[in-house]
């Protein structure tokens, strides 16, 4: 009678899925904070845990696993976004990584499965399977791509009390602006994108600061003090927000300051941030 060990079930698991759930969310270029890829991560591996109770049995139903997949995918992937290509692309990376454990079972002759839910694959045979899939499926995902930066310009999102805005950012050299308080840099984004996670009335910044603290006292702001080339300065209204990803990389401690103008005359972009972001 073979001994598993739940704290080992439970971490290979994890391990696992957090690198499937990772790939699934980098190949549909969704960017989202990495504590949701490890919560959908966890409650994958708390699923196989849990299912070798034997007065859990009937988890073991594929309708029940269907069930747990696609509810580890909506954690890690946003359950506002369209679910039916990540779950698509996570059963395929899923497949791929079946395909790369079943061909080292067979090089080192180990044990593939316990139970469908178990691998106890020894650590270096586990440890050279996720290095060589991750750095595959990494590379794939760089390859595709490589065209995210055009002209300066790159994707980001910011988060706030459950809602998210998706904003075109141009990397600009000569925006320095950060909180004189604490340093912490800027963000620069118009009113109609920041509007998507809270509504946003007033045409200067003043009003705008005004407006929001009367809608909503949950909302961290500030005034921030800024100087732009021909003209003697001004303020800027300023909010703490829960998360901003720029380029699929999460930053620490950004305030997003609200731009009661048009920022591009042409309108390919919305929003503005230094290079040191």
């Amino acid at each position: 009678m073979e001994v598993v060990y739940a704290d080992v079930l439970f971490a290979s698991n994890f391990i696992i899925n957090y690198l499937l759930l990772y790939m699934t969310v980098q190949f549909c270029r969704i960017e989202r904070p990495k504590k949701w890829i490890a919560a959908g991560a966890g409650l994958g591996a708390v699923y196989a845990v849990l299912v070798l109770f034997p007065e859990l049995l009937f988890l073991r139903s594929g309708w029940i696993k269907l069930v747990f997949a696609i509810l580890m995918v909506m954690i890690a992937a946003g359950w506002k976004n369209k679910i039916l290509k990540p779950c698509l692309i996570f059963a395929a990376v899923s497949a791929a990584f079946a395909g790369a454990a079943l061909a080292a079972q067979m090089f080192f002759n180990t044990k593939l499965s316990y139970n469908g839910t178990y691998l106890p694959i020894q650590m270096p045979v586990m440890l050279a399977v996720f290095a060589a899939m991750y750095l595959l499926l990494e590379g794939i995902v760089r390859y595709l791509r490589k065209d995210k930066v055009q002209n300066g310009v790159v994707k980001a999102q910011i988060g706030f009390n459950g809602s998210q805005a998706q904003l075109r950012v141009l990397i600009d050299s000569g925006n320095t602006l950060r909180d004189p308080i604490t340093a912490s840099p800027v963000l620069i984004a118009e009113k109609e994108h920041i509007s998507e996670l809270f509504p946003i009335s007033g045409d200067s910044s003043l009003e705008i600061l005004k407006n929001l603290h009367d809608a909503d006292s949950k909302i961290k702001l500030r005034l921030l003090p800024y100087r732009s080339v021909g003209k003697d300065g001004g303020l800027l209204a300023a909010f703490k927000p829960d998360y901003v990803c720029i380029d699929g990389k999460e930053k620490a401690n950004v305030l997003v300051a609200i731009s009661p103008n048009r920022l591009s005359d042409g309108e390919w972009y919305d929003a503005i941030i230094g290079t040191d972001l």
